[in-house]
């Protein structure tokens, strides 16, 4: 009978021992479940984003004006052929980034980005939100198409078009300022004459 009695508080403590050791597993399996998750939002999120605070009482405006004008550039229907394009992604460098959509505001050339940020229209309008309110100008365009059209798989490129109906395309990519790009193709590019008009020197 003691033998009996001992087996039994021998297996009760076994199985104590054993059920602590699947709880400890869980929770493990949980933690690295929970840090998993972290790193694939971190993979997802440019740093950029990640550094953003909420925005305060007096930049609501602000940023409902930039989630309003993102919503009329994702409207379906026909558009003009634009003289350029500067295709950009809010995986780029932050400094270069706002760069690009100040320079691009200055001679007047619409920025593409491909989706929203995240999927989401509130997270988008706050992303560019951070990008022009220094500068108080310029801004985005949210257009998958263009991205198709064009075969743009890589940013930062400019598209300078020409001829019938944009039939005629200059394309550089890579980390040449606007400026610069345009120069280069007003000197070499099949559209050289609209590259000059956007730099305000004329066609020639």
């Amino acid at each position: 009978m003691k033998r009996l009695l001992m087996s039994l508080a021998l297996l009760t403590v076994c199985g104590a021992g054993v059920a602590n050791d699947h709880t400890e597993n869980r929770q493990f399996i949980h933690d690295q479940l929970q840090l998993d998750r972290q790193r694939f939002r971190a993979l997802q999120t440019p740093e950029f984003l990640q550094q953003q605070r909420s925005v305060g009482a007096e930049d609501q405006a602000f940023l409902d004006a930039q989630a309003s004008q993102l919503r009329q550039t994702m409207q379906p229907g026909e558009r003009p052929v634009d003289a350029a394009l500067v295709f950009v992604s809010f995986s780029m460098p932050p400094e270069e980034l706002k760069q690009r959509v100040k320079d691009a505001a200055q001679l007047n050339i619409p920025v593409v980005i491909r989706g929203m940020v995240n999927g989401d229209m509130r997270a988008t309008a706050n992303a560019v939100a951070g990008l022009v309110k220094e500068s108080n100008s310029g801004g985005v365009q949210i257009d998958p198409t263009t991205f198709r059209k064009y075969n743009i798989t890589a940013v930062p490129v400019l598209i300078v078009a020409c001829g019938n109906q944009g039939d005629k395309v200059d394309r550089l990519q890579g980390d040449l300022t606007l400026h610069q790009a345009l120069k280069r193709v007003a000197e070499e590019g099949d559209c050289a004459d609209t590259a000059r008009n956007l730099l305000g020197e004329g066609a020639e």
